[in-house]
Formats: C-alpha cells, sequence, structure tokens
C-alpha cells in the first residue's frame, strides 16, 4: 500500500477481518491493541504507518525481542505481536498472509460459488484425481476470497490482481506454491474456455521448478517403528484398528489416502492381496497381503470394529460412526503413539503416515529389489520417482563411496 494512516489501515483491516469471519473474541483482542499502536503514532506526530515505528511500540510496551531470545514471552506479547504484525503484513501486501487465517476461506459472491460448482465439474471431466480436484477448488476459493476482498469478481481479474496473490503465498513450502499454481492456471484456462474472461492468464504466473531429487524423504529408524507397535494396545477397538492402519502403511507402503478409503471388496482373500485404484493416480495398484497385515486386519474387522454398514473398513469409533474425512491425515494417531512409546524425531523429519510408507521402500531398497519392480509396489507412475528413496538410506549411500586412494 502507499502511504496511509493508521486509523485508515486499522479500519481496512476490520473491514477484512470481519469479512474473513473472524471470532470476536479475537477481534475485540486485535482492536484493543491496534487502537494503543494508533494513539502511539499520534503521540509521535507521525501522520502515516511505518513498520518501523510499529515494531518500535511493540519493542517499548513489552521487551519483546529480549524476551524472545530467552524464552520469556508471555500470552499478552505473543498477542500484542501477532495484532501488530498482521497489521504491518496487510500495509505491505494488501491482504491477509496465509498465516493469518485461521478459519476456511469463504466465498461470499454468488457468482464465485457458482463458478466453483462449474470449476469443480470441469475438473472431474478432465479426469483429475479426487485428491487433485479437491485440491485446486481449495486453491481457487482462497484466490476468489482474495478477489472478493479487493470488491472485484472473477471476471475482473488481470495480471496485476495476479501478482498481488502471489505475494500473499509468503510462507508455503515451494511444493506447495507448484501445486496452487497449477490449479490457479487450470482455472484461468477455464475461465477462458468458459467465456467468462477475453484473454487466457494462464502464462501470467510464474513457473515454479522442484526438481523431484532435491528432497529427501523423512524414515523410520526399524528400532523407533518396533516400538510405535509395540505400544499400541491391540487389547481395544481403537488399538486394533490404529495397529492395522500403521502395519498398511509401513508394511505395504499404502498411501494413507487409499488406507482411509479401503473398502471391504478391495482385499482378496483367497488370493492374499489388496486390489485398488489409487486415489492420488486414479491407476489400478496390487499390493501383496502378509499375514501378519491379514491377521491384523480380520483381528479388527472381527473384534475390534464397530457396528456399521459403511463398506470401509476403517471407521471411526467416536459419533458419528462414518469413515475418516478427506482431510485426516492420521497425524494425531501416530503422535499419541510416540508420546506413548518416547520417541522423538528432529525437527527437520517428518513423522507422519506417509513417512511410513517412504520407510518401506527404502527398505525395498535396501534389499536391492529392482527399481521397476519397487515403482510397481509403490504404485508409482514413473520409476524416477521411486529413486528419491536412494538418499534416504546411509547404508546404499556408503555403497557409493569411492576409495580416495583410487582417485
Amino acid at each position: 500500500m502507499e502511504k496511509i494512516k493508521p486509523k485508515e489501515l486499522v479500519s481496512l483491516l476490520n473491514k477484512e477481518l470481519a469479512r474473513m469471519q473472524y471470532k470476536k473474541t479475537s477481534l475485540v483482542q486485535h482492536r484493543r491493541n491496534w487502537a494503543k499502536l494508533v494513539m502511539f503514532f499520534e503521540t509521535k506526530q507521525e501522520e502515516y504507518f511505518s513498520m518501523k515505528t510499529a515494531m518500535e511500540y511493540l519493542e517499548g510496551k513489552c521487551d519483546f525481542f529480549t524476551k524472545e531470545r530467552a524464552d520469556k514471552l508471555t500470552p499478552s506479547n505473543t498477542w500484542l505481536y501477532r495484532s501488530i504484525k498482521m497489521l504491518c503484513d496487510f500495509h505491505q501486501h494488501g491482504t491477509l498472509l496465509h498465516r493469518h487465517i485461521r478459519t476456511r476461506f469463504t466465498v461470499n459472491n454468488a457468482f464465485h460459488l457458482e463458478l466453483l460448482t462449474e470449476f469443480h465439474t470441469n475438473c472431474v471431466s478432465m479426469d483429475y484425481a479426487t485428491s487433485t480436484t479437491k485440491g485446486y477448488i481449495r486453491t481457487v476459493s482462497k484466490l476468489l476470497s482474495f478477489i472478493e476482498s479487493r470488491e472485484l469478481i472473477a471476471k475482473d481479474i488481470n495480471p496485476g490482481i495476479l501478482v498481488d496473490y502471489v505475494k500473499t503465498l509468503l510462507g508455503y513450502s515451494p511444493k506447495m506454491v507448484e501445486f496452487m499454481f497449477c490449479g490457479i492456471r487450470a482455472f484461468l484456462r477455464f475461465l477462458k474456455a468458459s467465456g467468462y474472461t477475453n484473454t487466457d492468464l494462464s502464462s501470467s504466473l510464474p513457473t515454479v521448478k522442484i526438481p523431484q531429487k532435491a528432497r529427501i524423504p523423512s524414515i523410520w529408524d526399524p528400532a523407533d517403528l518396533k516400538k510405535l507397535l509395540d505400544t499400541i494396545d491391540r487389547g481395544n477397538p481403537s488399538g486394533k484398528r490404529d495397529y492395522a492402519i500403521i502395519l498398511l502403511a509401513s508394511r505395504i507402503g499404502m498411501r494413507c489416502v487409499d488406507i482411509k478409503s479401503l473398502k471391504f471388496n478391495d482385499i482378496k482373500w483367497d488370493e492374499n492381496r489388496i486390489e485398488i485404484i489409487q486415489k492420488k493416480t486414479g491407476r489400478p495398484v496390487t499390493y501383496p497381503l502378509p499375514r501378519e497385515i491379514g491377521w491384523a486386519l480380520i483381528d479388527y474387522i472381527q473384534k475390534g470394529r464397530p457396528n456399521c454398514e459403511d463398506k470401509n473398513v476403517f471407521v471411526r469409533h467416536t459419533a458419528p460412526i462414518c469413515p475418516f474425512g478427506d482431510s485426516s491425515r492420521l497425524l494425531d494417531m501416530i503422535k499419541k503413539y510416540m508420546k506413548m512409546a518416547h520417541i522423538s524425531m528432529p525437527q527437520n523429519k517428518k513423522f507422519g503416515m506417509h513417512s511410513l510408507r517412504h520407510t518401506y521402500a527404502t527398505s525395498l531398497m535396501e534389499r536391492h529389489v529392482p527399481i521397476e519392480e519397487i515403482a510397481q509396489l509403490m504404485g508409482h507412475v514413473d520409476p524416477t520417482t521411486t529413486a528419491i528413496y536412494l538418499k534416504s538410506s546411509l547404508n546404499l549411500l556408503k555403497e557409493c563411496t569411492l576409495n580416495i586412494d583410487n582417485l
């Protein structure tokens, strides 16, 4: 934003927070902090808002940065920082950055709601995977919410608006930004093809290249994985369920989304295998059904699963009894058993359900299973995707070391 008076900036941000349906209790706290900040600007006789003065107020009010370094911040200190940082970000970008959003992005315009429905139908007709379609709808909802905050509609979209929106993605991982750009490009092409815009603006977005082999997958130490499984109480229904779920991820590498949607008729008991259509790729894949997993499934189905007519194998054990939601990553399940087993993970490592899948793939690699076979077992479309697991194994990397005497 250009030069703006503190009161005017607060008024604009107030309006945006109300549109975003922030809780009244949060708004009260923010408004109280902003009122005191505005008075500080008036005391200093500064006509226009500046981040420098706002941070000066923050430091003088509660010695914030000194307390932060000493890890002595109080809840009121943190609230004050959030209020001021939100105001600074809004001043810089003209909208709320994603880290300030605590609720769903709200799309209010009737035309935009209709657009979302049409775009969803378009994604389905393009044979996008279910997870991709849902991700694109979430992405476009955020974009439309941003457009509404400018009191515009989708037909008014132009490169300048796209540039401003891209600025709000500060803090997202490059991989997430790449995915969001893909969704927005698909939406922009849809707008042009449907006659809502005269120009295809999909090329206005920058390209985010994420080298597939740049990241190193997080994997579990075999001893920690054994501790995790041993900690699960298989004497109660939820324990039987959780044990079977973790086995499916760690022993045969099923994706979390596929485990949640596993149906009874996907399990071919007589043939000792599981056949599914992958949610991510839409392609069929066949998994082996080892005895360990087979007995764990039988134990859960016969002695642990609540009475439920749903065809999904795994369901919630609290009312309402139903399958897990699409947004549930089962991370809390892993965290619970990690805490019980006194397992800690480095901050730079992930330990969710997908890390169990990585662990399985790495174990296959260490047993020198051909990469093409691993790709087939993992359901990878491209075998080069599987090669990334080479870097997650120290044992395999040691095999690649060169003797310095031979150089």
